[in-house]
């Protein structure tokens, strides 16, 4: 795999983090304004589902072999990923509520956003995604089986919808489900193909026309709440459009600057998701009846976001010092544990 391909990829993960840093260091400090912030909250999620079925579709090797070879490799492939997403969502659920960890856990299981609600809406993603995959007897057919997979579990989640079940936040996953699933296609449509200068210069333009698009959503339509079907497409809109310009325009702009710092902050984008937004309030920005956007209120977030960061960071290393705790804390098997599953997953 070529190497700087693979910067590229941690380079927009790296730009997807520091987006929903920045988002938080502002809602969470109660400068959340109509536009701005409605930009960050229309892509910071969605970009993350796009890089996840993206890096699925490109990294996850085809399951070979008969049915029962297949299931094997199935069983090695969702254990480890169930250790990366679960065992973080549970292991910080108890730490930050040591007083009363069940009556939480009852909370959560039914209202999965009061808690780290993205690793289990990704986990819940991949089983059928892996399901997919091993129902597949060759590797022409991933993208049916999978197609078929997710789509039953489209279904399965517009039923529980509808029939008044909140267990596990079926919205959640409803909701972020097309923006990885459109991210693996085209990764397996672009497996081993390389783009001519034309197609690049298409990809670029429709970039470009996707800004332009995302920019008239943001401002026709609220990013944070949808008061009906239409506005809800709107937002998934939005999502799409912002995800992919931001996608293309970081490969574009890596491939002649070389956002090396960005790439590496990428590849630590889980550890970053679980423990940023627990430092964006150590300022107490809340209590100064700041006006978004004036210098005073530009200046404070800017130094939440830095004190926030120190903070992760250093909580981070410490963290990771311990084979346990990396294991508790950002679901890191120890080396040589686990099944290798290509460069970038899990």
């Amino acid at each position: 795999m070529n190497n700087n391909r693979d910067d590229a990829i941690d380079a927009i993960k790296g730009v997807a983090i520091l987006i929903v840093m920045l988002g938080h260091c502002i809602v969470l400090n109660g400068l959340a304004d109509p536009y701005f912030y409605d930009a960050i909250a229309a892509v910071q999620m969605p970009l993350f589902m796009a890089v996840s079925g993206y890096t699925t579709g490109r990294f996850l090797k085809p399951f070979t072999g008969s049915f029962g070879d297949r299931a094997k490799v199935f069983l090695k492939v969702f254990g480890r990923r169930s250790v990366s997403y679960l065992l973080p969502f549970f292991s910080w659920l108890i730490v930050t509520h040591l007083t009363n960890p069940l009556k939480e856990l009852k909370l959560q299981l039914f209202a999965t956003d009061r808690g780290l609600w993205f690793l289990m809406t990704l986990w819940i993603i991949t089983a059928f995604v892996l399901i997919g995959e091993w129902l597949s007897p060759v590797e022409k057919t991933r993208g049916l089986t999978v197609t078929v997979s997710l789509a039953a579990l489209g279904v399965l989640l517009v039923f529980q919808t509808r029939q008044g079940s909140t267990f596990l936040s079926p919205s959640l996953t409803l909701k972020y489900l097309p923006f990885y699933y459109v991210f693996y296609a085209a990764a397996l449509r672009m497996k081993g193909r390389s783009l001519s200068p034309l197609q690049k210069k298409g990809g670029m333009v429709l970039a470009a026309l996707s800004v332009v698009l995302f920019i008239g959503l943001i401002a026709g339509f609220d990013m944070v709440f949808a008061g009906s079907t239409f506005e809800f497409l709107m937002q998934e809109l939005a999502g799409l459009s912002g995800a992919y310009a931001v996608f293309v325009l970081t490969l574009f702009l890596h491939g002649r600057l070389h956002f090396r710092p960005v790439a590496v902050l990428g590849c630590y984008t889980l550890e970053i998701y679980v423990l940023h937004f627990r430092f964006a309030r150590l300022l107490g920005i809340g209590e100064r009846e700041l006006v978004c956007f004036s210098p005073q209120a530009t200046l404070w977030v800017l130094a939440a976001f830095l004190v926030m960061s120190m903070c992760t960071f250093l909580s981070i290393w410490l963290l990771k010092k311990f084979w346990i705790t990396d294991l508790l804390f950002f679901g890191k098997l120890p080396p040589g544990k686990g099944i290798k599953e290509g460069n970038k997953n899990g």
